[in-house]
């Protein structure tokens, strides 16, 4: 569960990136 909050965290953190 830990690592899959890690990936989600990293992709929302794209996610973010990409959308700015």
């Amino acid at each position: 569960t830990r690592a899959r909050r890690v990936e989600i965290a990293a992709t929302l953190e794209l996610n973010e990136t990409q959308v700015k």
